[in-house]
């Protein structure tokens, strides 16, 4: 009985450390976003944040395309010293009743390749002289411009740093 004891005390205060450290992260990525942005935006929020990435929190926008009242929310971020342009909106109406719209954007914007992260599946493009990724998951609508080429592993190291905020 007292050979077990130890490794239940281990057990548990891993456990405890594990949800510190989700917690830990959970505040401070949505520290992150202002709650006057979150207030604009009706999507989930999308928020990077990890090792060598960087969001510029005074960047953040929310506009409203015209003829909605959808709230997009632009900011800019930075992995490995690239400065990255992003873009979250909800995701439109056509790509939620008739999925192969989205197919057909995706197409549209010569994908090289793609790859599956926690929170989706990301497209990587190149629609014209710079990089985009794209991803639509849980309501939102994410592109990711890149304004020097990112490698395979740094697009994935970014999208799978990738929380929900709201």
């Amino acid at each position: 009985m007292r050979r077990r004891r130890p490794w239940l005390v281990f057990g548990v205060g891993l456990l405890l450390l594990a949800i510190g450290i989700m917690v830990g992260s959970s505040l401070l990525t949505r520290s992150m976003v202002p709650q006057s942005v979150l207030n604009q935006v009706k999507s989930v929020v999308l928020m990077p944040s990890g090792m060598k990435i960087s969001v510029n929190k005074k960047s953040m926008t929310v506009s409203s395309p015209v003829g909605g009242d959808d709230g997009v929310l632009n900011f800019t971020a930075s992995i490995d010293e690239t400065s990255l342009e992003i873009g979250e909106q909800p995701t439109p109406q056509q790509f939620i009743h008739i999925p192969k719209v989205y197919d057909r954007v995706v197409e549209q914007s010569k994908p090289y390749g793609v790859f599956e992260s926690e929170i989706g599946t990301v497209h990587l493009t190149r629609p014209k002289a710079r990089q985009v990724a794209m991803l639509n998951t849980k309501g939102t609508y994410m592109l990711v411009q890149a304004d020097k080429d990112l490698t395979d592993a740094q697009w994935r190291r970014f999208f799978l740093n990738i929380h929900v905020v709201k």
